[in-house]
Parts: C-alpha cells; sequence; structure tokens
C-alpha cells in the first residue's frame, strides 16, 4: 500500500484589537447579541399603561355618543383593530431587529418604501408631541383647579394658573424622566400610572352607583343626573364624535418597536403571548 500524505493543518490566528476603540466596538457587539434587556413583565406593564391612558376614561362619554348597544360594538371592534395592529408592528419589528437594525418606524418603512423612512418618523415625532400637549394642557387645568377649589388658593394668585402647573410639572417630573435611557427605567412610573388610572376608574364606578352625591347636585332629580339609557343613538354626529374617542382609547402603537428593541430574547410570541 502506498501511504497518503495528509495534509498541514494552518495555524488559526486570532486578532485582538489593540486599540480601545476597537475593543469597544467588538464588545458593543458582544453585548448587542447577547441582548440583556428589560424583562416581559416590564413590557407589559409599559404598554399597559400607555393603552389605559387618559383616553380610557372618556370611554362613558363615548358610549353615551353612541349608545350603549352600538358603544359595545365599537368598542369591540376597535380592540380587535388595535390587537392585530400591535401584532403586525410586533411581526415587523422581529424582523427588523434579525438584521441587526434597531426597530423603529423608519426602518419599517424603509424596508417597503426606502424613500418614506424619514418622512414616517418625522410624522410619528409630531404625532408624540401633540399627545404631550394635549396632556400637559389637560393637567394644568385640573390642577389649577384643585389648588383653587381643595387648596383655598386664590384665583389671582399664580399658584390658580394653569401654565404655573405645567411649568412645574414639567420641570420637576417631566423633564427628568424624558433624560432616562431607556423604557425599562420608567416601570415604577408606569406601575403608579396604573394605579392612578385604576382610581379614577374606581371613582367613576362609585358616583355611577350613588347618584344622590354631590355629583348630582346641579340636577333637579336623580334621573335627570343619570339620564336615560340609549341602546343607539340616532344622531349620526354622535356617532361620529365617539369613534374616535374609542381609537384614542386603546391605541398607542407608537411604544411598541422601542419596548420590543429593550426586551430580553424579543420575539413575536413573547409580547403577544400574554
Amino acid at each position: 500500500y502506498q501511504e497518503r500524505s495528509m495534509p498541514k493543518l494552518q495555524p488559526v490566528v486570532v486578532r485582538v484589537p489593540t486599540t480601545p476603540s476597537k475593543r469597544r466596538q467588538v464588545e458593543g457587539t458582544k453585548k448587542t447579541q447577547q441582548h440583556e434587556g428589560a424583562s416581559l413583565w416590564v413590557g407589559y406593564v409599559t404598554l399597559l399603561k400607555l393603552t389605559m391612558g387618559a383616553g380610557t376614561l372618556g370611554l362613558p362619554y363615548a358610549f353615551s355618543e353612541s349608545g350603549f348597544l352600538v358603544g359595545a360594538v365599537l368598542l369591540v371592534c376597535v380592540t380587535c383593530i388595535a390587537l392585530y395592529g400591535g401584532f403586525l408592528l410586533a411581526a415587523c419589528s422581529e424582523k427588523v431587529l434579525s438584521d441587526g437594525t434597531p426597530a423603529t418606524f423608519g426602518a419599517m418603512t424603509s424596508r417597503a418604501s426606502p424613500a418614506f423612512g424619514h418622512v414616517v418618523n418625522t410624522i410619528i415625532m409630531f404625532k408624540c408631541t401633540g399627545t404631550a400637549v394635549s396632556y400637559m394642557i389637560v393637567l394644568g387645568e385640573n390642577l389649577a383647579a384643585v389648588a383653587e377649589k381643595t387648596l383655598g388658593v386664590s384665583a389671582e394668585s399664580s399658584l390658580a394658573t394653569r401654565q404655573f402647573w405645567q411649568f412645574a410639572v414639567f420641570a420637576v417630573f417631566v423633564a427628568p424622566v424624558a433624560f432616562l435611557k431607556d423604557l425599562k427605567a420608567l416601570k415604577n412610573a408606569a406601575v403608579l400610572g396604573l394605579i392612578a388610572v385604576l382610581y379614577v376608574l374606581f371613582l367613576a364606578v362609585v358616583y355611577s352607583l350613588l347618584p344622590d352625591s354631590e355629583t348630582c347636585a346641579a340636577f333637579e332629580s336623580v334621573d335627570a343626573c343619570r339620564g336615560k339609557p340609549v341602546a343607539v343613538n340616532p344622531d349620526p354626529v354622535g356617532q361620529l364624535r365617539a369613534l374616535p374617542i374609542f381609537f384614542f382609547a386603546l391605541t398607542c402603537h407608537q411604544n411598541i418597536p422601542t419596548t420590543f428593541n429593550e426586551m430580553a430574547q424579543p420575539s413575536v410570541g413573547r409580547i403577544t403571548k400574554g
């Protein structure tokens, strides 16, 4: 037999980054691959708080404008649309993130139409800014009323003005929170927000069951305070007024990509199984 010579194995040379910038780049890549992000519970709490916001408190008015039967149908339909929209955003976020790109609306849009990626990001920016401004207006009006009626502040005082409370809340709470690094740092604020919303909903239920309380003091009778239940409002204008309230109460989808980016082991199955 003729012996066959075995090929010689070439040594493998591993190049270690020598400069600090290259070492930081490699370490950052390893951290991205490990994706040590927020827990699933933090993601759920954040999205739940963003959905159960002040818009939920407008649902009673929406039912009064549409009727309790039409309102129930609209609520179910809008809920299904919101859930399906959230599922689509989660699926798109998973696809973009699997390609090594952070999930954003611009990155998703660029996959379908590269020319409109920045346009969509600009639209989302204006949408979030408008929502924040509307909340600040409502917050300033409510705190000014509390200062005047509950704390006994004079109506001529600056403490009873909407502008004072808007500036105070922005400087003390909003600005520091806005500089936090990621959404998972807002988990405690999200829990407090959920408690506040549930407390207000509890008060609404109590006042509806106790119509003889001070909430009906301006009405002639309890029946006038409660009003008559209507299944279907025949006024089409009332139906149109109610429809945006249902959508506003259950949609806050612009935060799904950011939450998806920060989750540990992000996947559509994990974020939708709850």
